[in-house]
């Protein structure tokens, strides 16, 4: 699968990939880890990610949408710059 600027896709699985800094990556997993290590229960990057993802939202909701739930967007945004 390509998409429309001829770059190679995954077919979709019901999940995405984002691209973020290796040293925000290497936090994350160090988060992920303290949690498991702190609570002895299982811990994924993928729970964390969706609950940061969900923490934003609310933060974004609250602060830009006068608190009412942002709706889905599924048109692809632009490429972004490395930050």
């Amino acid at each position: 699968m390509v998409n429309d600027v001829g770059r190679h896709m995954r077919p979709s699985r019901g999940t995405s990939t984002v691209n973020v800094p290796h040293d925000l990556h290497a936090l994350a997993r160090a988060a992920v880890r303290l949690v498991r290590r702190k609570t002895g229960r299982p811990y994924s990057l993928m729970q964390f990610t969706q609950e940061a993802f969900a923490a934003q939202l609310r933060v974004i909701a609250e602060t830009y949408n006068d608190g009412r739930a942002i709706e889905p967007d599924a048109e692809p945004l632009e490429p972004g710059k490395a930050v």
